[in-house]
């Protein structure tokens, strides 16, 4: 596989991993700053409407996802985010 396959698949697990609102505002500037890196996502294990534990991302190539992260200081804020504008997969 692809040496970039192999990164995307770090930087997912990494933020997945890492979710503080610390660490999503940076990982919101990297996105702004590497707009040609393709798919870029903060992911997080929710509820779907089921009550199944699934994947909710933040697609951080939108330029008003990114700037909602990079405002937030609290996971409280970060979880209301993931509440309005996060998706399953």
């Amino acid at each position: 596989m692809s040496l970039l396959y192999h990164v995307n698949m770090y930087l997912e697990f990494l933020i997945l991993a890492c979710t503080i609102y610390i660490l999503a505002s940076g990982f919101a500037e990297y996105a702004r700053q590497n707009p040609g890196v393709g798919r870029i996502q903060l992911i997080r294990m929710g509820k779907d409407g089921a009550g199944k534990k699934r994947f909710k991302r933040l697609d951080m190539a939108r330029s008003l996802v990114r700037d909602k992260v990079s405002r937030a200081m609290t996971n409280d804020e970060l979880d209301h985010i993931f509440e309005t504008d996060g998706f399953f997969m």
